[in-house]
């Protein structure tokens, strides 16, 4: 086997791990955009729960003031 062979065979093997790393890079970018969805999700409802909680208790305030002042 001579020079030209080794070279033509390492290009390919370089060829090939590059097209391979850029496709994984996208996968990950698909990964990573799912996250940020869930994630996304998850704040709005942690945020509607908070709003939920916040009027829970201006309620129970309401009432513990109305049973002070009777």
């Amino acid at each position: 086997m001579g020079w030209p062979q080794t070279i033509a065979i390492v290009a390919a093997i370089l060829i090939s791990v590059i097209g391979a790393v850029l496709y994984n890079n996208r996968r990950l970018d698909d990964l990573r955009n799912d996250i940020n969805a869930r994630f996304a999700d998850f704040n709005s409802r942690f945020a509607e729960v908070h709003e939920d909680l916040r009027e829970i208790r201006s309620m129970l305030n309401e009432l513990l003031r109305t049973r002070a002042e009777h």
